[in-house]
């Protein structure tokens, strides 16, 4: 009787034996074994506090049953372990299908932004995000600790990055020119994810952590300034709005108002100033930020042999362009070298300075025939001696602009002057017809995607130009797209 009973025990420990799930990550993480209790549709995903395993797929799904799914992503259960995603754009069109046999989390951010990570183990993840009104993929990252608006946080460095190791990187999720910023903190190197909570505050202004000290080995409380120093201004300042429009203009979505041509373009449709290309043809872009005026509010200027300099006015960003002999070994203070190789070689330093929304130079020096017997010296108006000049160039040091390269992908098949027409062969206002007495132009929307050009149609009523019709064209297909509005009406 023992013998029976004893047998009848040991049959039943293998069945139970048998009856577990087996998980082929091999991943130890608590969070990662977590299933579906993390949620899926997360509406304010911006902190994360330390799941970064975490995932809302399990392995107690049947095969070819879908695990989780929204209007904009859908998960299905492939294999042991395995896990076939989807993501779609608004308009309900697959963009990308993936699998993975790791811990998948899918979320969406503030309605606009997909969020997938994976975990990789050991309280380590790889996130990856796709903006759902722009249809744009960001690049990979690892270890997110906080998300907010278009702004990541992320221990270490995405490998383009170029920051060191124990370094915390906040950046612009979808471009590295529009926000960049690194800290230098003390984690300690015991822990592979020493942050145990980060979140941002209203407005990206400045992101709170808690961390494990290198030294102390306790957790210490920063909070650290990203767009402004002021944490306790209800507003914007001017510089912060400055940043956040040049921002704005960098990644396709406000367009700049060209003092040459008096008219908006956006950055890539700008006309350059020498042979008069685009923007988009021209290659080794650079940029730089720097406040010649000393206003606190920084201009941005792009160089490329020529340059460009864009400057924030109330709510507008204005675009100044100089051809390279005009304008060359721009200063921090506005100044700038010049040459006119003419009868009298002459040449010399002037400065720029605003007044509204005009830019205007001041003579500093120049220096006519030098090196010959009449040589003349200037110091603004004013004739000096050789020896004058050179004690001004003494007592008047220069601190050139330090650029770095400007990373742009000028995808767009479709110009603004084509999506003009393709606007024009749309509506077809002088048709059979003969209908008279409109315009059709380039326009703004701050409601429209990065992949649309914006175009107006405009009727001349008594003393102004009234806008009748609008018309989105899209910059690499070419197709006309009705306006929508954020609440889904056309």
């Amino acid at each position: 009787m023992k013998k029976l009973v004893a047998v009848l025990m040991c049959l039943m420990i293998v069945l139970s034996l048998f009856s577990c799930n087996v998980k082929i990550d091999g991943n130890s993480s608590t969070d990662a074994d977590n299933g579906a209790e993390n949620g899926t549709n997360d509406t304010n995903n911006t902190n994360h506090d330390h799941d970064n395993d975490g995932n809302n797929t399990s392995d107690d799904e049947e095969y070819g049953q879908i695990v989780d799914s929204t209007d904009h992503y859908k998960i299905i259960r492939v294999g042991l372990g395995e896990n076939e995603y989807h993501i779609y754009d608004r308009w309900g069109k697959e963009v990308l299908v993936e699998v993975t046999n790791r811990p998948l989390r899918i979320s969406i951010i503030d309605k606009l932004m997909i969020e997938i990570r994976i975990g990789m183990g050991t309280g380590t993840s790889v996130s990856k995000y796709y903006d759902i009104q722009n249809d744009r993929f960001s690049e990979e990252y690892l270890n997110v600790v906080a998300v907010s608006g278009n702004l990541l946080a992320c221990v270490g460095a995405s490998q383009d990055d170029g920051a060191t190791k124990g370094s915390l990187v906040v950046r612009d999720i979808f471009d590295k020119n529009g926000f960049f910023k690194a800290f230098s903190l003390d984690f300690s190197p015991h822990e592979v994810m020493p942050i145990s909570h980060a979140e941002f505050t209203e407005r990206e202004m400045a992101l709170e952590l808690i961390y494990l000290n290198q030294n102390s080995e306790m957790d210490e409380s920063v909070t650290l300034p990203i767009r402004t120093s002021t944490f306790d201004n209800d507003a914007f300042t001017e510089a912060d709005l400055a940043i956040m429009a040049y921002e704005q203009v960098l990644n396709g979505v406000k367009p700049v108002f060209d003092t040459r041509w008096a008219s908006y373009f956006y950055l890539m449709d700008v006309i350059t100033p020498y042979n008069m290309p685009h923007l988009q043809d021209e290659e080794n872009l650079e940029y730089a930020y720097t406040d010649m005026d000393k206003d606190g509010v920084s201009e941005l200027v792009i160089d490329f042999g020529d340059t460009l300099i864009l400057r924030y006015y109330e709510g507008t960003v204005y675009l100044y362009s100089f051809v390279f002999r005009n304008l060359y070994y721009l200063q921090t203070d506005g100044s700038h070298s010049w040459n006119h190789n003419g009868s009298d070689f002459e040449y010399g330093e002037n400065q720029l300075y605003f007044e509204g929304i005009d830019i205007k130079e001041r003579s500093l020096w120049h220096i006519v025939n030098d090196g010959e017997p009449n040589a003349e010296y200037y110091i603004g108006d004013k004739q000096v001696t050789e020896e004058e000049i050179i004690k001004y160039f003494e007592d008047n040091p220069k601190t050139k602009i330090k650029f770095s390269p400007l990373e742009v992908s000028w995808v767009n098949k479709i110009s603004q002057a084509d999506a003009v027409l393709l606007a024009q062969a749309y509506w077809n206002p002088f048709g059979d017809e003969g209908e008279k007495g409109y315009i059709i132009v380039p326009g703004y929307n701050e409601n429209a995607p990065l992949f649309v050009y914006v175009i107006l149609k405009k009727h001349y009523v008594e003393d102004h130009w009234s806008v009748i019709d609008e018309i989105w064209i899209h910059k690499n297909t070419g197709e006309a797209i009705i306006p929508y509005t954020p609440d889904g009406k056309g």
